[in-house]
C-alpha cells in the first residue's frame, strides 16, 4: 500500500538566516542552485512526514519517518521540530543534524502526531557558522531569533583526549590532541550492549550535530555474510555511512563525521532481531600532520593544563599522557602520577594498560512528595543518553502525580552512562534462569524497591539475565554511589540508591554470598534510583 505522506514547506524569513547573501552582481546564466537570498522563502526547504513500517524501542508506540530537504545552496543545521501530538500540546525534537547544499535527511521518530492537518507547529534552525538560530512558527507565521545554547560539538574519537609530554629547563611543556591513537589490534573485548542495531541507531539519531560512522569489528563474532547482510540493511534504511575492520581513512571520518562508534555482534535467541549490539573502544585512529603541527604551537605549562582536563567530560579514562619527543620516563611518568593526585585528574600514561569502563544501564531515578516541591538534581557523571533531556542537571517539579519538566509529565528521570568497571565482586549469587523473578522480588525487597519501581526493574533486566543459563549478581550500591555521585536540591529526607552487577554463567560456580543492608524507611522526599552494569559471560 502507498504510504500517504504530508509535505509541508518552511515559510521563514531566510533573511534573518542568510543575511548578506546577495550576489554582487547580477546571474548571466542559469543555474541549478540558487542562493535562499534570491529564492522563495516557500521554496528553501521541505519536510514530509509519514507512518514507518514499524515499531521502535517501544512497542507501545507508532514510529514515523521525518523526511526533510535542503534546497538551498549553503549547508543549514536543522535543530529541531514541534510537533502537535495526537491528544494535544507540542513535542520538541531534537534534530541536531546538518544538511549540505540540496541534501535530504531521514530520520525516524517514535509517537502519535495529528492526521487531520499539518502537524508541525514549529522548526529551529541556522546556518553552520551562525551564533544566533531562527525558530519559525506556522500558526503565528511570526520569525524568532534566538541565541544558541551551545557550541557545534567537536569530533568526538574514541572518547579519549592524549596529553603530549615534553621537559625543557623550565620543567615539564604539555599540548592536548583529541582522542588517543590506536589500531585495530588494540580493540577491547567488547563491553556492555546487549541491545539491537535497529535501536542504536534509532537513539544515535538526534545526539550529534553531524552523521555518524560505524564500524564493525571481527571480535565477538566473526562477520561472515549473513551478518554483514543484517547490517547493510540497516545501514542503508537509516542512511548511515560504515566500515567493517577498520577499513576507513581516519582523515576523512573526522573531517566528514561528528563520532565514530565501533560495535561487534553477538548471537540472540530472538528471531525478529537475530543479533546483540556489543561496544567497542578504541578503534583505528592515527593524528593527522595539521593536528601535530597545531600541537607544536601550544606549549602549554601545568598551571594552563590541569584547568583544562578538569573540565573533560568523564576525564576518569579519557586523559592519556605519552611522551612528545620520545617515550616518558620513569621519572617522568611518577611526578605526573603526583601532579594528576594533587588535582584529582584519574589518567593513563604510556606504557600502562587503560583503566577499564563498563556501561550503566538504564538508570532511572524517581522522586517523591505528597507536597508540590521544586528540586534541581546533577550527576556526578556526564550521561551518554537522557530523557529528559539533561542540561547539566535536571529541574523541576515533584507532585503526587509524578515529575513535571517545562510543563511536561515524566514517571522518573532516565539515563545512560559510562562509567569505571571498578566494582568488587567477590560477594554476591550465583541464580539460575527459572530462579531469576523469585530471587531479585526477594533482594530488590530488602533493598527498598516498592512493588512498581521492582516491576520496572525486573521487567527491563529479565530479558538480558534469560540470555544466560546461570548468572552471577551482585549489589554494589554503595561502590556505585561512590562512582557516580548524586546531588539532589532540596536535600532528600530519604535516599535509596540500588545497583546490580551481572555476569553471564554457562555453568553454576561458587561465590561467598553477599549480605544486602535494608534501605531505610521512607519519610518527606524520597529519591529512589535503580540501574545496573552486564559484564561479559
Amino acid at each position: 500500500m502507498q504510504r500517504k505522506k504530508r509535505s509541508l514547506r518552511i515559510i521563514a524569513v531566510l533573511a534573518v538566516l542568510f543575511g548578506g547573501c546577495v550576489p554582487a552582481s547580477p546571474l548571466t546564466e542559469p543555474t541549478p542552485v540558487v542562493s535562499p537570498a534570491v529564492m522563495s522563502a516557500e521554496a528553501a526547504f521541505t519536510i514530509t512526514l509519514s507512518p514507518a513500517d514499524e515499531t521502535g524501542r517501544d512497542i507501545t508506540q507508532p514510529l514515523n519517518q521525518v523526511e526533510i530537504t535542503n534546497h538551498t545552496d549553503q549547508e543549514i543545521q536543522i535543530l529541531s521540530l514541534d510537533l502537535k501530538g495526537n491528544r494535544g500540546g507540542i513535542r520538541e525534537i531534537p534534530i541536531n543534524r546538518t544538511l549540505g547544499p540540496q541534501e535530504t535527511g531521514r530520520y525516524f521518530i517514535a509517537g502519535e502526531y495529528r492526521k487531520d492537518i499539518d502537524p508541525v507547529a514549529a522548526v529551529t534552525f541556522a546556518s553552520v557558522d551562525d551564533a544566533s538560530v531562527t525558530k519559525y512558527d506556522y500558526d503565528s507565521q511570526k520569525t524568532e531569533t534566538l541565541k544558541r545554547e551551545d557550541s557545534p560539538a567537536p569530533f568526538l574519537f574514541n572518547f579519549a583526549s592524549t596529553v603530549l609530554v615534553r621537559t625543557n629547563d623550565a620543567g615539564f611543556q604539555f599540548a592536548i590532541l583529541p582522542g588517543k591513537q590506536a589500531s585495530l589490534r588494540e580493540v577491547e573485548t567488547p563491553y556492555g550492549g546487549y541491545c539491537t542495531l535497529e535501536d542504536e541507531l534509532l537513539d544515535n539519531q538526534f545526539r550529534y550535530g553531524k552523521k555518524l560512522f560505524y564500524s564493525f569489528v571481527d571480535t565477538e563474532l566473526e562477520l561472515g555474510e549473513q551478518e554483514k547482510a543484517y547490517i547493510e540493511n540497516l545501514m542503508l534504511r537509516y542512511d548511515c555511512d560504515y566500515a567493517y575492520n577498520g577499513e576507513y581513512d581516519p582523515v576523512r571520518i573526522m573531517e566528514e563525521y561528528a563520532l565514530l562508534m565501533t560495535y561487534s555482534l553477538m548471537k540472540s535467541e530472538d528471531p525478529d532481531h537475530p543479533y546483540w549490539l556489543l561496544y567497542c573502544t578504541p578503534d583505528i585512529y592515527a593524528f593527522t600532520p595539521a593536528q601535530w603541527e597545531a600541537a607544536q604551537a601550544q606549549k602549554l605549562t601545568w598551571e594552563q593544563l590541569w584547568p583544562m582536563l578538569k573540565e573533560e567530560p568523564n576525564s576518569y579514562q579519557q586523559i592519556y599522557f605519552q611522551g612528545w619527543d620520545a617515550p616518558l620516563t620513569e621519572a617522568e611518568r611518577d611526578a605526573l602520577m603526583n601532579l594528576c593526585d594533587l588535582k584529582e585528574i584519574p589518567a593513563c600514561f604510556e606504557g600502562e594498560p587503560e583503566k577499564s569502563e563498563i556501561g550503566a544501564d538504564k538508570p532511572v531515578i524517581y522522586l517523591y512528595k505528597d507536597t508540590e516541591t521544586d528540586f534541581t538534581l546533577t550527576l556526578g557523571t556526564t550521561p551518554t543518553l537522557s530523557y529528559p533531556q539533561y542540561h547539566q542537571g535536571w529541574s523541576g517539579t515533584v507532585t503526587a502525580e509524578g515529575l513535571i519538566i517545562q510543563d511536561r509529565r515524566y514517571p522518573y528521570l532516565y539515563y545512560e552512562a559510562q562509567i569505571p568497571d571498578d566494582f568488587d565482586f567477590d560477594q554476591g549469587f550465583v541464580v539460575a534462569r527459572e530462579d531469576t523473578i523469585s530471587f531479585l522480588e526477594e533482594k530488590l525487597a530488602i533493598l527498598g524497591l516498592n512493588e512498581r519501581e521492582s516491576a520496572d526493574f525486573i521487567t527491563y533486566w529479565l530479558p538480558i539475565l534469560s540470555q544466560s543459563d546461570y548468572n552471577r549478581i551482585a549489589f554494589p550500591c554503595a561502590d556505585y554511589a561512590r562512582l557516580v555521585p548524586l546531588q539532589c536540591q532540596p536535600q532528600p529526607d530519604t535516599l535509596i540508591r540500588v545497583y546490580m552487577l551481572s555476569e553471564g554463567l554457562d555453568e553454576a560456580v561458587m561465590m561467598e554470598p553477599q549480605t544486602l543492608m535494608p534501605a531505610p524507611i521512607r519519610t518527606g522526599l524520597t529519591v529512589v534510583e535503580w540501574g545496573g552494569s552486564r559484564r561479559n559471560s
